[in-house]
């Protein structure tokens, strides 16, 4: 994660206007520019207590329905990723005749009977993922 992240920097694919532009990112930068800040040496780490806290009772919700990555450095990455509408198509295409295979494997469902539809890009939702299955 490191290196994509150096190398991610490095290309300026990560930029302080990214950042700004959305909010959630700005709380991972501050987590990983915090860790940098706090990279001790290998006697200072032989030579520290360790000292172990409770964590808190509650954590904080995540604002979306989406569970968030668990390393602020793989979030900033994953800004940087383009995700087009086809990119979404091809992934829900590949799902559905994932769960066709399966279905199909089981043999509790006749062949005949199993279909795919294509849903189109109006029909793709970005707030997580769902299977829908109609059965005629």
């Amino acid at each position: 994660m490191k290196k994509f992240y150096g190398e991610a920097l490095a290309a300026k694919k990560i930029t302080p206007e990214l950042i700004a532009a959305n909010t959630n990112l700005l709380a991972y930068a501050a987590q990983v520019h915090a860790r940098r800040a706090t990279i001790a040496k290998g006697a200072q780490m032989l030579t520290r207590t360790r000292v172990i806290t409770a964590k808190p009772a509650t954590a904080a919700k995540p604002a979306t329905k989406l569970v968030p990555p668990p390393d602020p450095m793989e979030a900033l990455l994953l800004a940087t990723i383009p995700v087009s509408d086809a990119d979404f198509e091809t992934l829900a295409a590949a799902r559905a005749k994932a769960v066709q295979t399966y279905l199909l494997q089981t043999g509790k469902v006749d062949a005949a009977r199993i279909f795919l539809t294509a849903s189109g890009a109006g029909n793709l939702r970005r707030d997580g993922s769902r299977a829908n299955l109609q059965f005629q």
